[in-house]
């Protein structure tokens, strides 16, 4: 229903391969090249400095006009994330300006050309992922979810529900579920399809009394190339594992809206969570929390606490 229009997606598109594809090349094989002596040897590390310098520069040109194709109504309705891109493409055009200096300057290392291609790639992939995120949540609705819907969720968790899934099969039978997640109580989702409480040993006193927003992903360990399901509380500084490699942390999305959240997004009282929830929506908690799929949405809430459930509550003697 909201005219994203094709732009966002050529601009997406262009910066997971397009500008992403133009730094493959700094990090290539020919880096062990640099470790040569001698006159040939210069000249090779002279030659790589050049081709960094000019690579990290088209590198911040592509990025620069991928942002620039932004459709402006995307742009006004997901601006933090729109903002997180543009912070990400100052990265560049520093390591630019560093590496047109280091090539200038004949200085610099084989290490530090090898961890300038690195920065300069992972800054182009957020860049996409950013621009992933900004298209997605100018989709999604803006009504905050409201009092009633907030106290019967509160209700719904205390009573033993776990709001996460769907769970995807990723083959072998292993059903897992990528996103975010309310509980009460330290209970997860899990278990190939049924909520289980976590370890008691692993609980806190305060985690059986609170309320928290959780993040879910797909964990893959050394030992068993089976994924298992991955999860916790979500932290304002850390990096929403839910996001996939090229994740954000709430932090950098959005410090505007962080601001009077606690660090960790766990509550003991019901009135702070129920007021957390009441007061966001949709769209405010994707850009919050970087989730493009498996967000916290309106129909997965209603689905939890349906407003049947407030006939429940009432008769359980539950202050609606």
């Amino acid at each position: 229903g909201v005219g994203t229009g094709p732009a966002v997606a050529a601009a997406c598109a262009c910066a997971r391969a397009g500008v992403c594809e133009r730094v493959r090349s700094i990090a290539s094989g020919r880096m062990a090249e640099l470790g040569g002596g001698g006159l040939d040897g210069r000249r090779e590390r002279r030659r790589l400095r050049e081709g960094e310098a000019r690579e990290t520069l088209a590198v911040a040109q592509e990025i620069r006009r991928v942002l620039a194709t932004v459709d402006p109504e995307v742009a006004a309705k997901a601006p933090s994330a729109i903002a997180a891109a543009v912070a990400l493409q100052r990265q560049v055009e520093e390591a630019a300006l560093a590496a047109s200096t280091a090539f200038s300057t004949q200085t610099g290392s084989a290490d530090s050309v090898r961890t300038s291609a690195s920065a300069i790639h992972g800054a182009a992939q957020r860049v996409a992922a950013a621009l992933r995120l900004a298209r997605h949540a100018a989709g999604l609705e803006e009504e905050p979810f409201g009092q009633a819907l907030a106290q019967r969720v509160a209700h719904a968790l205390r009573a033993g529900a776990v709001l996460w899934g769907p769970p995807e099969d990723l083959g072998g039978g292993v059903l897992l579920f990528e996103g975010l997640g309310l509980a009460f109580g330290g209970r997860r989702g899990g278990g190939g399809g049924a909520p289980s409480a976590g370890a008691a040993e692993e609980l806190r006193p305060k985690d059986l009394v609170s309320f928290t927003v959780d993040s879910y992903w797909a964990e893959y360990g050394s030992a068993d190339p089976r994924p298992v399901q991955g999860c916790e509380v979500v932290e304002l500084r850390a990096l929403g594992q839910h996001m996939g490699l090229d994740g954000f942390s709430p932090q950098e999305l959005a410090p505007e809206a962080c601001r009077g959240l606690p660090t960790v997004l766990q509550w003991a009282s019901e009135g702070d969570f129920v007021g957390f929830l009441a007061r966001h929506s949709e769209r405010s908690l994707s850009l919050l929390m970087g989730s493009t799929r498996g967000g916290l949405t309106r129909a997965r809430l209603e689905a939890l606490a349906p407003p049947a459930f407030a006939a429940v509550a009432a008769a359980a003697g539950l202050p609606l």
